[in-house]
């Protein structure tokens, strides 16, 4: 489990961990009036995960998708989802793609 300072993320599962240069990008991202978010190669979705803790006070409504290639890696995002504090407050999606 990684956790940051908010919330926690698994991500021992999935087939890329999480790292510094996610964790960067996430935070460098400019979220100007933005009200979704697609996440292509999403993995574990911790950058879906830290732009929406970002954009939590921000404009509504937020919808986050995050797609990958790797089941595995889907169905630990949407673990993550279960725990993630403002699973409620923001919708996400969470899918493979062949």
């Amino acid at each position: 489990m990684f956790h940051f300072k908010n919330f926690s993320l698994y991500h021992e599962n999935s087939a890329l961990k999480i790292g510094t240069d996610a964790v960067l990008l996430s935070s460098a991202i400019p979220l100007h009036r933005a009200q979704s978010v697609l996440d292509i190669g999403c993995g574990c979705g911790v950058i879906s995960f830290c732009l929406a803790w970002r954009m939590q006070n921000g404009q509504k409504p937020l919808n986050f998708t995050g797609i990958d290639i790797d089941g595995v890696s889907i169905e630990e995002a949407k673990k993550n989802l279960d725990i993630f504090p403002l699973k409620n407050t923001i919708e996400f999606n969470f899918s493979k793609i062949a």
